[in-house]
């Protein structure tokens, strides 16, 4: 079997192959318009292991070659760093270390060295979320852009910036603000129209994508947990993909950036702030549903006081979002839906050993 590493890149892709011996036979570099010469260079070494870092934009590349090889591993950016210190960084050497770490059987031994990748279906899913996420996060820097305009002449405006409200209050008071205030006013008010129908229009398509038999019952059961709604828990379902993949609840709570960094030499022990490793709208998402829990739910209310007598509030918000992560792994395990224990504190001990779904804690 040949080992091959891709470095890959807008403009062009630097391919190194190893045969099964360790011998580099051939170091080769591609414009990524050449598709048909890219096809026809991995349809040569059809019984091969392809390594490609994992960026930003390798859909069309994965979606291409995974089918003309025998196995196409998508490699984790930082941790194959690890196997390179020191050395010169160059697109040949990149390449290279990729084609060497296939060859020392690195991507079985090392499982943080893959990456998931989802499937078209749920790519597509992916890509509607986020996309819908940033249009949400546009929508509310204009209103905040807005709302600076009317502080600024010391008016409070309406209370909700919608755009029909927004369009009927502003013909009211234009006299207040100056020509060029007038101006940006009524270019902002289109943007926040425009951005409202995009919004909606978006979260129509999502609802689309999950209403599929694939989706349907884990968007169900995600969404009984407090805190959570439709969008949120399609946005769950797109980042974490299969929650079976990952054995524990620490290593889903891991990928999401939601466990602490460890800074551990001899005896010494010392926790940091939260890793952020991972999808930013993952932790992002679980964050709004944390705060949402918090102000609608007595016993997570509870959890939260507890956590935050000690650690703060946003620590305790932070431990929160983790919580519901870890319930969420726990229902998808089990195929059961989200339900609160009310126990004694003597039996939380082998509740939660019998059942770790949607235990809460005192």
């Amino acid at each position: 079997m040949y080992h091959i590493g891709v470095d890959l890149h807008k403009e062009s892709l630097t391919v190194a192959v190893m045969d099964d011996k360790g011998v580099f036979i051939r170091v080769k570099k591609i414009d990524t318009s050449c598709i048909h010469k890219i096809e026809e260079f991995f349809k040569e070494f059809k019984e091969s292991r392809v390594l490609v870092e994992a960026v930003g934009f390798y859909h069309w590349f994965w979606d291409m070659v995974n089918p003309l090889v025998k196995e196409l591993v998508l490699v984790n950016a930082i941790e194959i760093r690890k196997y390179s210190l020191g050395e010169p960084k160059t697109d040949y050497k990149d390449a290279r270390k990729l084609a060497e770490v296939s060859f020392n059987n690195e991507v079985n031994r090392n499982n943080s060295l893959r990456v998931y990748v989802p499937d078209k279906q749920l790519r597509s899913l992916r890509e509607a979320t986020r996309h819908r996420h940033q249009l949400a996060r546009t929508l509310a820097y204009t209103r905040n852009r807005f709302r600076r305009y009317l502080l600024k002449n010391n008016l409070p405006g309406p209370k909700v910036l919608e755009p029909g409200l927004v369009e009927r209050w502003l013909k009211g008071f234009e006299d207040r603000f100056s020509s060029f205030q007038r101006f940006a006013l009524r270019q902002l008010q289109d943007q926040i129209i425009s951005l409202s129908r995009q919004v909606k229009d978006t979260d129509r398509l999502i609802g689309e994508i999950v209403s599929d038999d694939r989706f349907k019952e884990v968007k169900e059961r995600i969404a009984s947990v407090t805190g959570i709604g439709n969008v949120i828990a399609s946005t769950i379902i797109a980042e974490v993909g299969d929650f079976n993949r990952f054995s524990t609840p620490g290593q889903l709570a891991s990928f999401s950036g939601l466990v602490p960094r460890v800074f551990q030499s001899a005896d010494e022990c010392r926790h940091g702030k939260i890793t952020k490793q991972g999808s930013g709208n993952l932790r992002w998402v679980l964050q709004e549903a944390a705060w949402c829990a918090i102000r609608k739910n007595d016993h997570v209310r509870s959890i939260f006081n507890r956590i935050a007598r000690r650690a703060g509030k946003k620590k305790a918000a932070c431990a929160i979002a983790r919580k519901i992560l870890v319930w969420l792994w726990g229902m998808e395990i089990s195929k059961t839906e989200f339900r609160y224990h009310n126990r004694p504190a003597e039996t939380l001990e082998l509740v939660l050993r019998q059942n770790p779904v949607g235990v809460i804690t005192r």
